[in-house]
Formats: C-alpha cells, structure tokens, sequence
C-alpha cells in the first residue's frame, strides 16, 4: 500500500507540472501574451511546490522506515562474501 502511494504521488506531481505546463503553452499562444505565461509558470510552480509540502512529512517517514528495515536485515556471512567474490 505504501509502495502504491509513493506511486500516485509521483504520478500527482508530474500531472500537475505537465497539464500547468500545457495550459500556460496554450494560453500564452490564444491571448499572444508573454505575461500569461510568466503567470502560468509561477502558478504551476507554486501548485507544485504547496503539494509537495503537504507529502513532505509522509516521504520522510517513508525513507526513514525503509532504511530502518534494511538496516535491521542481517548482513552476509563472510564466508559467503569470500566464495562470491573469488566467483568474480
């Protein structure tokens, strides 16, 4: 499930720079106005930056239990390492 998350934040991230990307294109070549597009781009940069901020303390938790499960994983024996790398 929280793989699944991860995913849609992702995926909510770059929808929202292509489809403010895209309307600022459009906009800016129906009213031929360069001030709708520097418009367009701080509003998508903003919408971006504020939905970032609001999965920032999920991402964080994320990481920080992912490295604490691989942390807890036991490391490889030595021997095995040894025998490994004479295969290399």
């Amino acid at each position: 499930m929280r793989r699944l998350k991860r995913m849609l934040f992702s995926v909510m991230d770059a929808s929202v720079v292509l489809t403010g990307s895209f309307l600022t294109v459009a906009l800016t070549e129906l009213l031929n106005s360069n001030f709708v597009f520097i418009c367009g781009t701080g509003l998508t940069i903003c919408t971006l930056l504020t939905i970032r901020r609001k999965t920032r303390k999920w991402k964080i938790n994320y990481a920080a239990e992912k490295w604490l499960r691989q942390r807890s994983k036991p490391s490889v024996s030595s021997g095995y390492a040894r025998r490994f790398r004479r295969l290399l």
